[in-house]
Order: C-alpha cells, then structure tokens, then sequence
C-alpha cells in the first residue's frame, strides 16, 4: 500500500467500525445481527490489518489480526477461546518457529531490509515526507536543502523528525501531522522559523528552543505544523 494512502484506510476502517456499532447500539441493525460481538477485537484486528498495510513482513501485524480474528470468531459462533488456547496454543509456538527460520532464511550479505528496525534512524534527501508509525517508534534525518514539509501520521506509538541539517524551501512549508495516543518530537536549528498551528485535544505541543534575542529568524521560509493532536503531545528541540 502507499504511504499516501494510509490515513485513507485509517479513516475508512474508523468510520465502517464507528457507524456498525452506533447502528447496533442505537437498535438499527436487527437484532440477530452480530449483538454478541464485542468491539476490542474488532479495534484490535483491524490495527493488525493497517500494520500489515504498511509493512507487509510485520509479524506482529499479523498476530494482531490473528487474535482479534479469534476473538471475533469466538463471539459469532459462540466458540470458549478459553477451550481454543488450552488446546491449541503449541501452533503459537510453532508460528514463531516457522516465522524466525524464514527471517532467518531470507537474510543476506549485503544486510538489506525492506523494513528498518524500529528505532533505527534512516536519512531521507526527499524534499518531503510522508511518514505513518503505528505501534512503533520511526526515526527520520532529513537532509534535503529545499524541504517542503509533508504529512506525518502517528497512531500508539511516535516519530522523531531530524531537520538539523535540512533547509525550508522558499515561503510557507507546511508539515501536517495527525496523532492520537502518541508523540511528535521535531529537532531544528533555533534559526529556523516554526509556526504551530495544530488543534490539541488532551495533550500539548511546545516549542522548547532557546531564545536568543541576537539570533533573526529566515523569514523567507517558514515551516508551519498543522493538523490535529489527540490524547497525545510533541515538542520542537533547538540546535545552534
């Protein structure tokens, strides 16, 4: 899946979610019509299912939508899960068997991976980023000398944006950015001029650099971080 598309998917799943259970509990839907389901799993497979979006050999991805999966099946077809794991789970073992002999198998000499390691910071000369983290921690140098800003979404999880060593394009540059239960860390030179223009809802964003009176901003170019901030927090850390 593209990473443009990403919020996308986030927002269509919310919305398919959100309207089946206000359908349900609002006793629209007829009552033969999946009462017994409970809503957790259903939360908890469908982030399984954008993790396996955005990286399709995301191993925890899909032990999300296998146990949500399970869970679901256990309420539609009135199945103990209880009675499933006491029987069953050697298979969870055996997966985690299968699953390192193939990483194990499919590893080179020349250490290429399609997916970083999380925490791992990776350099980026693209004049924009569009940056998804879910679950996880992303780590991103960006070294382009005519940024442009981009889209940043976070969800349970956070992105640390490096700009010490980039430049803003010419004008306002606009860097839009949505996270829920998460964090946002910007690191940028104390020269650089940052406008925060985000809606927080429980949560803050702060700009922590230090203030040097003898030190002008580029007003020829701007960086302006904008969006929505949700159960969550960020901060912008100064660099001479």
């Amino acid at each position: 899946m593209e990473k443009s598309n990403s919020r996308a998917w986030i927002g269509g799943i919310l919305l398919i979610i959100g309207a089946f259970f206000l359908l349900r509990n609002t006793h629209i839907l007829p009552y033969y019509f999946l009462y017994d389901i409970r809503f957790w799993p259903i939360i908890m497979a469908a982030v399984g299912f954008i993790i396996v979006l955005n990286s399709r050999n995301s191993f925890f991805g899909y032990l999300l939508m296998l146990t949500g999966g399970a869970f679901i099946a256990s309420d539609i077809f009135g199945v103990s899960f209880r009675y499933i794991w006491q029987e069953y789970w050697p298979l969870l073992l055996i997966a985690l068997g299968i699953y390192f002999l193939v990483r194990k198998g499919t590893s080179s000499n020349d250490n290429k991976s399609e997916t970083p390691l999380a925490g791992k910071e990776e350099s980026d000369d693209g004049d924009s980023v569009d940056i998804t983290s879910i679950l996880n921690t992303t780590k991103r140098k960006i070294v382009s000398q005519n940024f442009k800003g981009g889209k940043i979404t976070t969800l349970f999880g956070g992105t640390n944006l490096d700009l010490r060593e980039a430049k803003l394009a010419e004008g306002k540059n606009v860097l839009d950015v949505v996270v829920i239960f998460g964090g946002l860390n910007l690191t940028v030179r104390n020269d650089m001029k940052v406008d925060l223009n985000s809606p927080v809802i429980f949560g803050g964003i702060s700009d922590k650099r230090f203030k040097d009176p003898n030190q002008v901003p580029n007003h020829n170019s701007s960086l302006e971080v904008r969006g929505l901030i949700l159960f969550g927090g960020g901060d912008i850390q100064g660099y001479a």
